[in-house]
């Protein structure tokens, strides 16, 4: 309960911080976007059946070896149901044991995972709420050699991490683009089109564990400023980027995103072997990337997305920590006329 408290009160001030500018543009510019480019499907009501993996990825880097070690809990593919009209979206996805019963290969996973994606005309906003207990390591063959699965993968159920960010995109050619009809499907994009993307973005994350992340058998022979066994930094900045949305024979299309942030990542971490704490401000980029395809007519739309962010410089070859989220989503819908009881009534004139 006091996570889903949390939670509702970040996401709830992460929109609200928007509200000035979307209801201005909401009211003054609702239908100022040019109909030959997309068309919108506002006044119906879509039913949607949905898969959705939501997860996040640990990955350290050791410049004294030149590898990589990998931690991911384990991901649950949860199925579920929604409906979306005007600008209400619900959807709601369980856990179905017959699907997820992997415990025994790559241990238990608890967890706590909300994700908001606001798609408004002009604005995308973004935010995350994530708490992980347990995970497993990804890769255990660069430091295990001839490694089989037997039975499990390492498991480090003592390893928990926590998560919050936000991070928004101003879309410039919102007159021609639509984002919402590749990742919402309340509208339809009827010719390819592009646009250049800009906004901010902060994240901060925590890190702690029973003993130190390095595994046993590599401890000796790691650079120590990565022997640590809590972390955490904030990482905030800027992102710049671009979107398009590629329209195939009317109604399949495909849309790529890109998005590379500048900025300062502020990290604290305790070195085991030297018994300090370890304090920085480094520059630190972002990325943040997105993709959808899928089919989308008047009545139906079928779709897969990925939205990811990763944080640390991927291609430093110094000791650092990277953070993932990720999250894929497939989709199948229709469309249909919004119930009488839905739709406002007219008023009668004397």
């Amino acid at each position: 309960m006091r996570n889903f408290l949390l939670c509702s009160l970040f996401l709830i001030s992460a929109f609200c911080c928007f509200g000035q500018v979307s209801t201005t543009v909401s009211k003054k510019k609702e239908y100022s976007y040019d109909t030959n480019y997309y068309v919108s499907y506002y006044n119906k009501l879509a039913l949607k059946l949905y898969g959705v993996v939501k997860s996040n990825r640990i990955s350290i880097f050791d410049d004294f070896t030149d590898n990589r070690i990998n931690y991911e809990p384990n991901d649950r593919f949860n199925l579920g149901f929604g409906f979306s009209y005007k600008w209400a979206n619900l959807d709601i996805a369980l856990n179905f044991p017959f699907i997820n019963d992997d415990d025994d290969v790559f241990g238990e996973t608890s967890r706590f995972d909300a994700q908001g994606n606001l798609y408004l005309r002009k604005f995308i906003i973004d935010a995350n709420y994530q708490r992980y207990s347990g995970y497993y390591v990804e890769n255990p063959e660069t430091y295990i050699p001839n490694f089989q699965p037997d039975p499990s993968f390492p498991i480090r159920s003592d390893i928990s991490t926590f998560s919050i960010g936000i991070q928004s995109f101003y879309l410039f050619n919102n007159e021609h683009l639509s984002l919402r009809s590749s990742f919402l499907y309340n509208e339809r994009q009827k010719r390819s089109a592009g646009s250049f993307i800009m906004g901010p973005y902060f994240l901060f994350f925590r890190l702690e564990a029973d003993e130190s992340i390095i595994p046993e058998e590599i401890r000796t022979q790691v650079n120590s400023v990565i022997d640590f066994s809590t972390t955490r930094f904030i990482n905030a900045g800027l992102n710049f980027g671009y979107v398009h949305t590629f329209v195939i024979k009317k109604r399949f299309f495909i849309t790529p995103f890109v998005a590379v942030g500048f900025g300062t990542e502020t990290r604290a971490s305790n070195a085991l072997e030297r018994d300090l704490e370890l304090k920085e401000t480094i520059f630190s980029p972002n990325v943040s990337g997105r993709f959808a395809v899928g089919y989308n007519s008047d009545l139906y739309f079928v779709g897969f997305s990925i939205l990811a962010e990763t944080t640390g410089d991927v291609a430093s070859r110094d000791p650092l920590l990277e953070y993932s989220i990720n999250t894929a989503r497939l989709f199948i819908g229709r469309r249909l006329e919004a119930p009488k009881f839905l739709k406002p009534k007219k008023k009668r004139r004397n």
